[in-house]
């Protein structure tokens, strides 16, 4: 039969142009990232071969490949390799391009996330070295194999592709299903990427590669077979070589499926070769590879003899060799082969195969596997091994660990000493993977029936974690403080669980109580410290701190508890919580270097590990784009996930930027939200409480009752709000301009003195800008209120800054200074139109108006001759980069947004002006 190349491919014209065209674009500069997918067999590889066959000169190509073993691996190795071909290359840069081969991680996992993104980092350093030089082809097959690390590393190449002269392509098979690859799967249209998806090949292209592969054109009936392989390369190659072997041009029984024809060859090996094909089906339980010696034990027959066999299987192609193992060449062999076996004898033989490897010190998960396949109650040899190595299968397959030890668990006495270290190991395992429900029933088993202290303090410890997870709260602190009055608890556990019960209270906003708690627990005499206890209860004070105004002293908890949390790999969200606490600290100080890149790559942490807090962290980045004006950023990043923060900034945003509805629907929803919020009383819900009566306050302002909008606002001035609201002073200047706008002095008076309170209980930078703004006001001094607007340019507050300058210059107009009046306002203005906040230009023009100061408003409008409705400012200014011939990326770049909101905003301009291309855009508005 003759036999088709690689990059003889059929039926795949399509896709193999798409590819080329992306190599031609990428020698122009513009890189993207191109996913390959589609199942088993069905010819990426040979599709990859034949679009990189003849490629356009001048390009680096780096090519590599992720196995069934890359995904117990980290990327030291692609380090390795990258460098390599990176030294290469930079050596000397006008060498011809050349080829680097690479396989996906060959050494073991790093312990500890940093790591991981260390690595990361290393590579992208890398791949944009070799980058400057020319343009770069970076190949990854077998996606579906990979590490957490290499997907990591993939997914930061994807979204810099479109930046560099680099074309990514990978190719992925649907399953095994991988959450954080099918993620990138969605987000690569929005990152210019491209998914090229591999559909079975029409009935039309099966005929010609059978054509192709046999000589002569199929006729009916074997035609009619060929359709059993569902359009699959492979299988049709499969079922024309079964045929081959037979000798015979077309089947002789049409009802024949392509699992019995891959069983026909079966028939021509010696006699005793089936039976040891179906003992390696067994030993290759889904780890394909085994050894000739592996085999010779569990059949207790020599090497030699079987080696025979085995060469006769190769030479069969039913399995393959790579290096000193072998493989079956498809699955679908050793599947027939394995499931040939009676169910009984079968199992039987996974657990005779696992304690032969045990003795062969074969890898634990793999061992683990068998085990698994064994299904029956664990004997005393399975626990023994079970109890030494179930730390070592939960790093490599954490869900195997977890499966096994509920098999083991559930077949051993609850006298056995084992059932306690495995049932705890157990509990820790469901909860690490975020199997809450079930981790808080193992824990409720574990209190059922035990009284040891010790036992009761781990599962108490791991029960109040879960409810906490699951937003049970009042239930984790009831079980907290009844365990704290129960005697013989060691110090080790009642320290544990105060951390936790401290994190708890702050949570729902019983500072002094968590206070307390958390100090209690780091004062526990433990020897050696203990990571968790240490890094939860400075987390939680490091919270209460900021919330007492002491941000010198929760910087300082905060920057103490990460390098706590840093001495245990398995702290991961402690880590990542004291992070975004540490940069949010920091700014609040005055330290504002970098903090939106580095809270971004907090936030970037939590998504890719699916936290538990990446709720939190969500708000916490959120609030901070907010303060700083990407008001769009905060929408893109809110809508999907936090309806409570979507709301209550989607109210502010359209407020400010004189949307009347949005802001109206945004109010309705968010108080409905709060009125059901799963976390009541808890100063996160108390914060966004505050942004909905700062946009109602606004809304208002807009319809012409400022009486109302102080009124709503004067909740922050009540006894109490200090400990209610702890970000109240921000409130103050609008509560002293609507204030002073109703006519009632005293309690615009009273908002100043609060301002001046909260800056002299906690003088940071800030805080003492509002107090100068406040007073300002009250006194009509345009100076301190200009102070703080520079202190807020300074710190990157734009809105602060527009606001102060818009009072300022009310308060110079009414000092008679007009042109320093006109001078500020201008400034104040550009700060609104940078902002969009329409509604602020038109309040600063009319409040400037009535001293004869006049100045055109910057907002929502259409420039003449526009069709359709108004554009908003962020629209009039997206139209006018348009209209100049900017692209979207570099119009998110120059207003920092992102593309996804720069392309609904040029949707919504087409539809306003009424045209349908980027062209008429221009000739509309100019």
């Amino acid at each position: 039969m003759t036999r088709m190349t690689r990059l003889d491919v059929v039926g795949r014209d399509l896709e193999v142009s798409v590819l080329r065209g992306a190599l031609a674009e990428v020698v122009r500069g513009r890189g993207r990232a191109v996913l390959v997918e589609g199942e088993p067999g069905i010819g990426k590889s040979a599709v990859l071969d034949a679009a990189l066959a003849d490629p356009p000169s001048g390009l680096e190509l780096v090519r590599g490949t992720c196995d069934e073993w890359g995904r117990r691996y980290a990327l030291t190795a692609v380090i390795g390799a990258l460098a390599a071909a990176s030294d290469a290359v930079l050596e000397d840069a006008a060498k011809p391009p050349s080829a680097y081969s690479l396989r996906a991680g060959l050494l073991p996992r790093t312990a500890a996330g940093e790591a991981v993104m260390a690595a990361v980092d290393s590579l992208l350093v890398i791949v944009e070295k070799l980058c400057a030089l020319r343009p770069v082809v970076f190949v990854l097959e077998d996606l579906h194999w990979a590490d957490e690390a290499t997907l990591m590393f993939w997914r930061e190449l994807c979204a810099r592709a479109e930046r560099l002269p680099l074309l990514l392509i990978g190719t992925r098979r649907p399953l095994p299903l991988r959450p954080l690859l099918d993620k990138l799967c969605e987000e690569l249209p929005g990152l210019d990427g491209l998914v090229v998806s591999l559909d079975r090949l029409s009935a039309a292209a099966v005929t010609e590669m059978a054509t192709r592969l046999r000589g002569t054109a199929p006729e009916p009936r074997l035609t009619a077979l060929l359709e059993t392989a569902s359009g699959n390369p492979l299988y049709v190659s499969e079922l024309l070589d079964s045929l081959a072997r037979l000798g015979v041009q077309e089947p002789p029984d049409l009802s024949a499926s392509l699992s019995d024809m891959i069983g026909d060859r079966l028939d021509f090996l010696a006699p005793g070769s089936r039976d040891v094909l179906r003992s390696a089906a067994v030993l290759g339980n889904e780890f394909p590879d085994f050894s000739v010696r592996e085999l010779a034990v569990v059949l207790d027959r020599p090497a030699g003899e079987l080696k025979v066999l085995l060469d006769e299987a190769v030479a069969a192609g039913l399995l393959e060799a790579a290096d000193d193992v072998l493989r079956f060449r498809h699955e679908l062999i050793r599947r027939q082969l394995h499931d040939a076996i009676p169910a009984g004898l079968r199992m039987a033989l996974h657990r005779y195969s696992a304690k032969i490897l045990i003795g062969l010190d074969a890898r634990p998960e793999r061992i683990a596997r068998h085990l698994l396949a064994g299904q029956s109650e664990a004997e005393s040899w399975e626990a023994d091994w079970l109890v030494e190595h179930a730390g070592a299968i939960y790093a490599s397959d954490p869900e195997i660990a977890a499966e096994l030890l509920h098999q083991v668990v559930r077949g051993l006495d609850p006298v056995d000493p084992r059932f306690d270290v495995l049932k705890r190991r157990w509990a820790d395992y469901c909860f690490l993977l975020g199997r809450y429900q079930q981790a808080s029933q193992v824990a409720r088993g574990i209190l059922t029936h035990t009284e040891d202290a010790e036992r009761v303090g781990h599962a108490v410890w791991i029960l109040a974690l879960c409810l906490m997870s699951l937003f049970r709260f009042e239930e984790a602190l009831d079980l907290l403080a009844q365990t704290a009055r129960r005697p013989g608890i060691s110090v080790f556990w009642r320290a544990r669980h105060d951390a936790v019960h401290a994190v708890g209270l702050q949570l729902l906003g019983r500072v002094d109580r968590a206070r307390l708690l958390a100090e209690r627990a780091l004062g526990a005499e433990l020897t050696p410290e203990d990571p968790f206890t240490t890094s939860t209860a400075l987390y939680a004070r490091s919270a209460v701190r900021a919330e007492r105004r002491d941000l010198a002293g929760a910087a300082a908890d905060a920057e103490r508890g990460l390098l706590a949390a840093n001495r245990d790999p398995d702290l991961g969200d402690a880590r990542m919580l004291l992070r975004g606490n540490r940069h949010a600290y920091r700014y609040a100080l005055g330290e504002h270097a970098g903090v939106v890149e580095a809270m971004q790559q907090v936030l970037a942490t939590a998504e890719r590990t699916d936290s538990l807090w990446l709720a939190r962290v969500r708000r916490q980045t959120a609030e901070l784009l907010y303060e700083l004006g990407h008001w769009d950023e905060v929408h893109d990043r809110l809508r999907p996930y936090h309806p409570l923060l979507w709301h209550a900034f989607g109210a502010l945003v359209a407020a400010h930027r004189d949307e009347t509805a949005e802001a109206s629907r945004h109010l309705k929803s968010l108080e409905s939200e709060l009125d059901a919020a799963s976390l009541p009383g808890t100063l996160a819900t108390a914060s966004m409480h505050l942004h909905a009566l700062s946009a109602r306050a606004i809304e208002c302002e807009r319809t012409g009752s400022p009486g109302d909008g102080a009124a709503a606002l004067s909740v922050c001035l009540e006894l109490g709000a200090e400990d209610r609201l702890p970000l109240r002073y921000l409130m103050m200047p609008t509560l002293v301009r609507l204030a002073g706008a109703a006519g009632d002095a005293a309690m615009a008076r009273t908002a100043v003195d609060v301002a001046a309170w909260e800056a002299a209980q906690e003088p940071i930078p800030r805080k003492r800008a509002v107090a100068d703004w406040c007073r300002g006001m009250l006194t009509a001094d345009p100076a301190p209120v200009t102070r703080a607007a520079s202190y807020f340019q300074q710190a990157g507050l734009r809105l602060d800054r527009g606001n102060a300058l818009e009072d300022a210059a009310e308060l110079y107009a009414r000092a008679g200074d007009g042109e320093r009046a006109r001078l500020v306002l201008v400034d104040a203005l550009a700060v609104y139109e940078e902002l969009g906040a329409t509604w602020d230009a038109r309040r600063a023009a009319s409040r400037l108006r009535a001293y004869d100061v006049r100045l055109g408003v910057r907002g929502s409008r259409t420039r003449a001759g526009a069709g359709g409705q108004g554009l908003t400012a962020t629209e009039q200014r997206v139209a006018e980069l348009v209209a100049e011939g900017y692209s979207n990326p570099d119009i998110a770049a120059r207003m920092f947004l992102s593309r996804r909101t720069v392309e609904t905003h040029v949707s919504s301009i087409l539809a306003k002006l009424q045209v349908s291309s980027r062209r008429e855009v221009r000739d509309r508005l100019g």
